[in-house]
């Protein structure tokens, strides 16, 4: 119950700020005094050594080190430098508190998705006005926006709890098709993640002895098959047929929106600002927080979009464009804090990746994970860095040590039962 109720705790406080240095959640203050006055008193104890903790440690400590440099050399303001350096070193006692967590009980990593499940269904505020109708047409930008960013998310984590409950269901047929759902309905970047997971989760699950050849197989034919699905939901979209976001706007004003590459760039127009930023100060980024001298990357942004600039509504938030977890690291801070970033989430994915095995019982929670990892590592604000990466670089690395002692068991008995 201590666990259950610690974790409810936690995900409670993300929904209260208070302002420090910028909006602070009062979970980051939780975490931080946990890490503090018990993580930290008892690894000095030498009672939780862990070889992985303590090379993850120097991995985050060479993040912060490299970043703090460059702040100074750039000479940012003592305040963004403080909110920038925040973000790494709260990604790293969630990280540790996450981790710890995991390890109290095998039971705890479902017991923390379901409070996470739980806390979103009853922060979620009504939509005023906002009908089950406008959610189902997707006529209404704040119903789109309400279903988009409350409701979809918690579909995602509903399936995922499911998923560790109830292991003996077709987890993956649900994953798929309430992915298909969330797509048609507009949630289309949190739909492909949820509808990913049922594919690969389930494949690797049903498919017997994995090999090469097979997953090479599978690939191909699910990459066409997987464009022709697409071709028909533009065309539904052209035509009408389907409302839901602003998929209709978008189809329409993109060269080519048979294109993925172009729906997703027109989605994510940050990115070629970003790119362009970095390769104007690649060795030390322009500091976080920095400002865009000119609008310069805001117009580079404009043209990618073909709009022109309206420097009037820019006012107040002139801050360099950056949607992505890896390019705003290489924008803050230069190319050596994008690769210690890029590191990061590399050593975390390698470890989720080796761990797929379909007698795995978090796979589908593994694949969520990886999926979320790969699209905010390339198209989600650095805030993720410290808000759920630090769970999802949990899992994988729990899931991983899981599979690596089953197989030891393994081993041995059939070591045992050859003498």
């Amino acid at each position: 119950m201590r666990d259950i109720i610690l974790i409810l705790l936690y995900f409670i406080g993300c929904n209260f700020r208070i302002n420090l240095i910028g909006e602070i959640p009062i979970s980051d203050i939780f975490v931080a005094c946990y890490f503090i006055f018990y993580l930290a008193r008892r690894y000095k104890k030498n009672s939780i050594k862990d070889a992985d903790l303590a090379y993850i440690a120097k991995l985050y400590i060479l993040l912060f080190l490299v970043q703090f440099v460059m702040e100074i050399l750039v000479g940012n303001e003592v305040k963004n430098i403080a909110r920038g350096l925040a973000v790494t070193v709260l990604s790293f006692m969630k990280f540790a508190f996450v981790w710890f967590y995991f390890h109290r009980s095998n039971k705890n990593i479902m017991y923390a998705f379901l409070c996470a499940a739980f806390v979103s269904l009853f922060s979620i505020e009504n939509a005023e006005g906002v009908t089950e109708a406008e959610i189902l047409d997707g006529t209404s930008s704040v119903a789109f926006s309400f279903f988009k960013f409350k409701i979809a998310p918690l579909i995602g984590l509903s399936i995922v709890v499911l998923s560790l409950v109830k292991p003996s269901w077709n987890i993956g047929a649900l994953f798929v098709i309430s992915g298909l759902a969330c797509i048609v309905l507009g949630a289309r970047s949190t739909g492909l993640m949820i509808f990913m997971t049922g594919v690969i989760g389930g494949y690797i699950k049903y498919t017997r002895k994995l090999n090469a050849k097979k997953i090479f197989t599978f690939s191909a034919f699910f990459g066409c098959i997987g464009y022709l699905l697409f071709v028909l939901y533009v065309n539904a979209v052209l035509s009408g047929e389907i409302t839901g976001g602003n998929s209709a706007v978008q189809f329409k004003t993109v060269k080519n929106p048979y294109n993925p590459l172009y729906i997703l760039l027109s989605g994510r127009t940050e990115s070629p600002a970003s790119i362009a930023a970095i390769a104007d100060k690649p060795l030390t980024g322009f500091g976080a927080w920095a400002p865009d001298p000119g609008y310069k990357y805001h117009i580079i942004q404009a043209q990618f979009q073909g709009d022109v600039i309206d420097r009037r509504k820019l006012d107040g938030v002139n801050i360099i464009p950056a949607h992505s977890v890896l390019l705003q690291s290489g924008v803050n801070n230069g190319i050596f804090a994008l690769g210690i970033v890029a590191f990061l989430l590399y050593f975390f994915m390698s470890k989720g990746g080796k761990s797929l095995d379909k007698k795995n019982p978090y796979l589908f929670l593994v694949v969520y994970c990886l999926m979320q990892l790969t699209w905010n590592g390339l198209f989600s604000p650095l805030s993720h860095l410290r808000g759920m990466f630090p769970f999802y670089f949990a899992v994988c690395l729990y899931s991983y040590k899981y599979m690596l002692s089953k197989n030891h068991e393994k081993n041995i008995s059939n070591y045992c039962h050859a003498r």
